[in-house]
């Protein structure tokens, strides 16, 4: 089984954007400068809805209002949720892989000695 965010369970970033826009919350940027804006932009190519759901602030006091209001709340924990989705799935992944190719090799005729010594040597 290969396991990546976005498939099955987790939903994807276009899903994520479009929950934020139908609850109108917002992800916050700051400052309001023209990197900001270029970096909206050229994301917003792959993601549209990244255009509706995205507030940028001039300042970080401005920045400092909305992390204490109500709204900011939903937004981290969906990034948070999304930040520890990703390593675990790679994680996931990786281990069935392995797993994968450990039960060929042994379908071949590899023996557990020869296989531990190759994988704690390299």
């Amino acid at each position: 089984m290969f396991v990546e965010v976005g498939k099955g369970i987790s939903p994807n970033f276009e899903r994520v954007l479009e929950l934020l826009l139908n609850k109108e919350e917002f992800l916050a940027f700051a400052p309001d400068t023209e990197e900001t804006r270029s970096m909206i932009n050229i994301i917003s190519v792959k993601f549209p809805l990244l255009k509706n759901v995205s507030r940028v602030y001039k300042d970080e006091q401005e920045l400092e209002t909305y992390i204490g209001s109500d709204l900011y709340g939903t937004c981290n924990q969906i990034m948070h949720l999304l930040g520890f989705l990703y390593p675990i799935s790679r994680l996931i992944s990786y281990s069935v892989f392995e797993k994968k190719i450990r039960e060929g090799l042994y379908m071949m005729g590899l023996e557990d000695g020869i296989f531990h010594l190759m994988v704690y040597c390299i």
